[in-house]
């Protein structure tokens, strides 16, 4: 009879979660079938490195092996997203929404076996929760190309280490086809991404050795696990494409950070998620509080108490994912999307643990009402926001999309399109194409529409090229437009076009010799601001204006001075070819149209 009611409340529990589950996945649904495929989608859609677009099969692992020698090693995870690129829109956003809906049932069941009360609560947070808290929302779960790099991944990653914990708890271990089966899974599961790699072996290392110490043997199955995940973290790391990515990274860098640079890094961004989740590291923190003085008081039962290992191990696992970063020369921050959930897993097994303890479950359910409300109404806004967003940004794509249309039944292989001029947040990922034809975007867009180029309209190139200036004070010339933030480094960013034309918002220069390229990526020149803060010579050699239509003006000696307006700056010497500049402290020189 009890039985019967255990299983009559289960099945309830399971509905009224099924019920609460369509809120996302509505949601979601929504977002996905407003976003237009961009950037990686586009170059996925070919045969990397090539200008052929995927046709078949054997297309995707001819792309495969190419990703694997030039851009990185996680050739499991961009089979995957080939394949996947292959479906139609409609099918693509339902089966991404329906992953983000499996990660949110993933966090309900597998931290919390037993107690199903407490799932319904969970069940209603954890929907918000994600929504204010997740690291790059837009890159991570909405974004295709980032969706399958980063939330199927850590889909797979929760049922991995679900299946570990089992393990774990009951000591077992594998035989025959199921520890093959094991074995092939954990090499797969750490070739599938950089941290899914770092958590899975860490946590399968630490767990192994756990039980070699409280049983004087060794778990063959979490041992030969680690061994082969070993295999395939070590497949992506030491694959002849990440090499050349990272070399490609350090090469777009003016400065390469030291270690130290990278390492303090590194610390502020796993410090910046702690800040950013306090309700999250509360929990664990008063858990593990609580965990420490139950081990104190009963030193016997120090290992019976597996639970309390899996969140320490887990918690490990996902702090050293953070700072094995140290090695990278960039860190990106949806990069930290696995990890955080690996803090979220682990806060709530911390709840299910302190769940156990009768005399505080009343304050906990408490607790967890009050974050809802809470999230909830933090939420709403952003959503609402982040909807009408979406909305535009879907109009602005169909228009593009018409355009082009056109342009090709007009027989035009040179595809120029406007900008998109659309705002966006971090729910969304955005990005649009270049004024140049290099940009990658643009050469695998121009793949996917068969044309030989697309490219955005800019009212024109500007290429200055400044030289005769010191080592030591080329970090005192300052860029910068309209009102926006000066910067040491030798970027432009135009008020107008940020916050909606990110591939615009870096633009590149070069140091050598004495010799600084300043290259406007976009846009009119108007406005663009040159600040010296040091008495300094320099000479100014030529401006070339590079109109849509690809005509280039250059222009130099005495005509380059129509196009300054000179603000506490002597001019030193005029040639044919040059105009040397005597600046004053804090002297500015203004490019004008």
């Amino acid at each position: 009879m009890l039985a019967k009611k255990i299983r009559n409340k289960d099945v309830i529990v399971k509905i009224i979660i099924a019920i609460i589950l369509i809120i996302p996945f509505i949601c979601m649904l929504k977002m996905n079938l407003n976003t237009h495929i961009y950037h990686d989608e586009f170059v996925y859609s070919s045969i990397y490195g090539t200008k052929e677009k995927i046709v078949s099969i054997s297309d995707i692992f001819k792309s495969a092996v190419n990703i694997y020698t030039m851009h990185n090693g996680r050739i499991i995870t961009h089979i995957v997203l080939m394949i996947f690129l292959q479906f139609n829109n409609i099918a693509r956003c339902v089966i991404n929404s329906a992953f983000f809906v499996i990660l949110i049932y993933e966090l309900i069941k597998f931290p919390n076996k037993k107690d199903l009360g407490i799932k319904i609560p969970i069940a209603l947070l954890l929907f918000p929760m994600l929504w204010c808290t997740a690291p790059a929302y837009g890159d991570t779960v909405l974004w295709i190309a980032g969706s399958v790099n980063y939330l199927w991944t850590t889909v797979a990653l929760l049922l991995y280490i679900f299946i570990v914990e089992g393990i774990f708890e009951k000591e077992t271990e594998f035989k025959n086809t199921k520890l093959i089966l094991f074995c092939i899974a954990s090499f797969i599961l750490a070739s599938l991404h950089e941290m899914t790699g770092i958590i899975s072996i860490g946590l399968i290392g630490l767990m192994s050795i756990y039980l070699l110490i409280k049983n004087r043997k060794i778990n063959k199955t979490l041992f030969l696990g680690a061994i082969c995940g070993g295999l395939g973290f070590l497949s992506i790391i030491l694959s002849p494409g990440s090499n050349v990515r990272k070399m490609a990274e350090l090469q777009t860098m003016d400065v390469v950070p030291t270690f130290l640079e990278r390492l303090k890094n590194t610390i502020i961004m796993l410090k910046t998620t702690i800040m950013e989740n306090k309700f999250i590291f509360a929990i664990i923190a008063i858990s593990i509080i609580f965990m420490v003085i139950k081990l104190i008081k009963n030193r016997k039962e120090f290992f019976k108490d597996k639970q309390i290992f899996e969140v320490l191990f887990l918690l490990c696992t996902a702090v050293v994912s953070y700072i094995a970063m140290v090695v990278s020369p960039t860190f990106l921050t949806r990069v930290t999307f696995i990890p955080y959930i690996i803090f979220v897993y682990s806060a709530l097994k911390c709840l299910h643990i302190l769940n156990v303890n009768n005399k505080i479950k009343i304050i906990e359910y408490i607790i967890l009402i009050l974050a809802i409300v809470v999230f909830t109404i933090k939420a709403m806004p952003m959503m609402k926001e982040t909807f009408e967003l979406v909305k535009q940004q879907k109009q602005a794509w169909e228009k593009r999309d018409e355009d082009i249309s056109m342009q090709i039944e007009q027989g035009k292989k040179d595809i120029y399109v406007e900008p998109l001029n659309v705002s966006t947040n971090t729910h969304l990922y955005y990005g649009d194409l270049s004024t140049s034809i290099s940009y990658n975007p643009n050469g695998s867009m121009a793949v996917y529409y068969d044309v030989n180029s697309i490219r955005i309209k800019g009212n024109y190139y500007l290429d200055i090229e400044i030289s005769n200036v010191n080592e030591k004070n080329k970090d005192s010339i300052k860029i910068s437009a309209m009102n926006f933030e000066e910067t040491k480094k030798f970027y432009l960013l135009d008020e107008n076009i940020y916050n909606k034309m990110a591939p615009y918002k870096k633009f590149k220069n070069s140091y050598s010799g004495g010799n600084i390229t300043l290259y406007y990526a976009m846009g009119s020149i108007e406005n663009l601001k040159i600040v010296f803060l040091k008495e300094q010579e320099v000479t100014i050699n030529k401006i070339k204006l590079y109109t849509p239509d690809e005509k280039i003006l250059e222009v130099k000696g005495q005509e380059m001075l129509k196009y300054f307006d000179l603000n506490n700056v002597e001019i030193e010497n005029e040639t044919e070819n040059d105009v040397t500049l005597k600046t004053q402290a804090n002297s500015e020189i203004f490019i004008i149209k």
